[in-house]
Formats: structure tokens, sequence, C-alpha cells
């Protein structure tokens, strides 16, 4: 035992340095210090008697339980899970000479659980299933061989309860388990079933918000971040959800106004700082863009996107050595940054350094190969070259990855119609003006060729 001791400092060292680490990590430091530590006591009682009451009765299982406020042993449900757990400890260290078993696997179950009990709470979330998978174990362990030890000495009518109560059991995990598979599926049908459990909860609102938004469904996720902005009007992040929705859905001006109304109740959010000079941007302001671009690097300076971001601004406005330095910036931050590296090298060949500008382009390519940016920007190099073959070569790569990318068919009906393949230089112009309307360069090259046939 004396030789595990270090072993078992160690493994406690590290896991309070995790637990402070993922604290920290989670921006929910200040929020936690302010819980007073009787509510985490009364939290932690409740969480053991939680996990291993699921355990004999797996009824109500959403993914993620909110944190509780106002705990109190006047509540049934607290007094309930102190006493239990109490009376529980007390049995296994009374007999935890006779039965060794039973302390060996209470107390391996408490060791699991302790770090995120809520002793050290560490997000927003009281319970999750999760956080049982490995806790349960002992307990499994030790009620199979309670089974077997009733098995081995019980008459044949205990060996008919142990069936019984074995086959029960699994009917019931089984059955479980098979109405958690769909719940599993995928971040939207995991969040979904947590914000229908739990209609109220800002977490599940803001995630399930989240998720709709990564799959590029704007209107499904606007009531759920409209809920968000319901339940938490003074949180920076419900706002901020809700611009990035009318973002997605083409409302820019409503976008701006939730980023503003995010940074009036939290000025140093970063990313609405950033949220809002993209929008900024969009709308065709680009000064009042580099100004909440800006901002954003202040708070936050080692923010990749907005180092970016703002490279690709300050290359639009013409201020190409300050763009050079936030593309650097950025590929310092992340090195394989593939906007950063065509960015860079874009702005690398507006300052005649052709060479760098070449392995740039190069260097997006081989971390993304399909990337039809930095194949439109290869092929233009080519194209200013007079290497008309390799540039279509690039153009085809980018509209193959891109086709409703009008630049790169533009370009392409640039190439072939200076090698003299001009019907098929039309219909590139054609597909350029079919996805932008008043792309006056391809209305005035599409009107040239059609006359000279």
């Amino acid at each position: 035992m004396r030789g595990k001791v270090l072993f078992i400092a160690l493994a406690v060292a590290v896991g309070m340095a995790t637990m402070l680490t993922a604290t920290r990590a989670n921006g929910n430091m200040a929020e936690m210090e302010s819980v007073p530590w009787s509510q985490h006591v009364l939290l932690m009682f409740q969480s053991l008697a939680f996990y291993s009451l699921k355990l004999v009765w797996p009824v109500h299982l959403p993914a993620r339980h909110p944190l509780p406020v106002g705990l109190s042993l006047y509540h049934w449900p607290v007094l309930a899970s102190v006493l239990s757990i109490g009376i529980i400890t007390a049995l296994a260290v009374w007999y935890g000479r006779r039965l060794p078993a039973l302390a060996a696997a209470w107390g391996a179950y408490l060791a699991f659980l302790l770090p995120v009990s809520g002793l050290m709470q560490t997000s927003s979330e009281m319970m999750a299933p999760r956080y049982a998978y490995l806790a349960i174990l002992p307990l499994l362990l030790l009620a199979g061989g309670a089974m077997v030890w009733l098995w081995r000495r019980g008459a044949t009518v205990l060996r008919f309860v142990v069936v019984c109560l074995v086959m029960g059991e699994l009917w019931a995990f089984g059955a479980c388990t098979r109405g958690q598979i769909p719940v599993w599926r995928n971040d939207e049908m995991l969040w979904r079933s947590v914000q229908e459990q739990l209609p109220d909860w800002e977490l599940a609102n803001w995630l399930l918000a989240r998720a709709l938004l990564d799959e590029g469904r704007g209107r499904e996720a606007l009531d759920c971040a409209r809920r968000y902005v319901e339940i938490a009007p003074q949180r920076c992040g419900s706002h901020n959800i809700l611009g990035l929705v009318f973002d997605q859905l083409g409302e820019l001006q409503d976008a701006v106004r939730q980023y503003e109304e995010a940074l009036r109740v939290s000025p140093d959010c970063a990313s609405a700082q950033f949220n809002l000079a993209t929008a900024l941007g969009k709308l065709g302001k680009p000064e009042d863009a580099i100004r909440h671009y800006d901002e954003a690097l202040r708070i936050r300076p080692d923010y990749a996107e907005a180092h970016v971001d703002l490279g690709v601004i300050l290359l639009q406005q013409s201020r190409v050595q300050e763009a050079i330095t936030h593309f650097e910036e950025t590929l310092q931050i992340d090195p394989d940054c593939v906007e950063a590296h065509n960015g860079l090298g874009t702005a690398l060949y507006q300052t005649s350094r052709r060479e760098e500008a070449v392995e740039q382009y190069k260097q997006a390519l081989r971390i993304n190969p399909e990337f039809a940016e930095a194949h439109n920007n290869m092929g233009n190099v080519f194209l200013q070259e007079g290497k008309l073959n390799e540039a279509v070569e690039h153009y085809e790569q980018a509209v193959r990855i891109a086709p409703d990318y009008a630049e790169a068919h533009f370009n392409l009906g640039l190439a072939l119609e200076r090698l003299g393949r001009a019907p098929e230089a039309i219909e590139q112009y054609r597909q350029a003006l079919k996805l932008r309307p008043d792309f006056t360069l391809a209305k005035e090259a599409l009107t040239r060729l059609q006359a000279g046939q």
C-alpha cells in the first residue's frame, strides 16, 4: 500500500489540475467561485445518489442536467441523497473487514465520481450520463459477485428470483439503450432531446441553435436562439447566437443589432466584436469592420480568425503591408490555416514577390487540395505569365470544387478565350453571369466574343 501512495497522490494532483483547467477553459470559474461551498457539498451528495439510483431505475435520462440553484436539506430529494450516501458509506466502512468487496466497490465508485460530482464544479451541467460510464463499473462488479454468491448458496426459489432479477435488468437496460440510440445519433438529435425535456435551460437552447446553424438550417435555429434570448436577455451569448442566425439568413441589419446588444451586455466579448466586424464588412462598411476586428484582437491577441479576416479586408483596402502582418500573425498561431496562406500569397503577389506568393498558394493546396480559392489564385499567376494551359488546369479545379464560384468561371473563360477556344469561353462567361447577373466584366467579355462570331 505504501508503494501506491505516491501514485495516488500524483493522480489526485493531476485530477485537480485537470478540473481547474477545464473550469477556466469553460469560462465558468467566476460563476462557480460565487457558489457557496455548502451548495457544492449538497450537489456532490445529490450526484452520487443520482448515478447509483439510475443504475437500478434507468428512467428519465436526458443527456445533460442543468446545475440547480438553492439546494437545501429542507428539500426531500437532497435530504434523501445525503442520508442514503451517508448510510451506505458508513456500512461500507463498518463492514470493511467482513465485506471487503463492498468497501472496495463503493470506494472506487466515490473516487471515480468525486471529480465530476459537483464538489469541484467545472461547467453549468449538474450531471451527465457520460460521467458514470467508468464509475458504475465497480458497482456492477459488486452486483455480479453478489448474484454469483446467491446462486451458489441459495435454494431453487432464490435462484429463480436471481434469474428474474437479471433478466429484468437486462431487459430494462436493453430498452433504455434502444431508446437512447436515436438521441446520440448527432449533435442536433442530442440537444433537441435535451431541449424538449428541459425547454428553459440556456445551454440546451444555445447548443441546439449552434448545431442547426452548423448544418445551415438557420430558419430552424431561429426559434431556439430567440428562446435563449428570452431566458437570458442579459447574457452576451444569447444575443451573439441570435446575431449569427440572422447573419446566416442574410438579415444583416438584425444581426448587427444583436451583436451590438451583446457588446452592450459584455463589451469585452471578443467573439461578438468579431461577428459584428464580419457583418459590417458584408454591409460594405470596411472602416467600421476594421475597428471592431482591432477591438477583438485587443481583447484576444491570439484570435486567429480575426487576424485572417482583418488581413482580407485590409487587402481589399489596398493596405497590403498591414494585411501581410496579420496573415503572418495568423500563421504563427495556426500554421495550417489555408485562408492565411492564400491571403498571404495574394498580398505577396501584389508586392511583386511572385515566388513567395506561389509558395504560399502551394502550401495552402498541400494542406487542403480542395481549396478552390487557392486554385483560382494559382490560375491567376499562370494567366499573368502567359502559361495558359496551367491556368486552365487550376481554374477547372476551382469550378469543379466550387461550381458557384463566379470569378473562377470568368477567369477560366479568359484563359480559354486566349487559347482560341471561343465557344468554351462563351459558356464560362454565361455561367459567371448566371451566378452573378451584375458581373460587368463577364458581360463585356461575352458581348465582345459574341460580336466577333
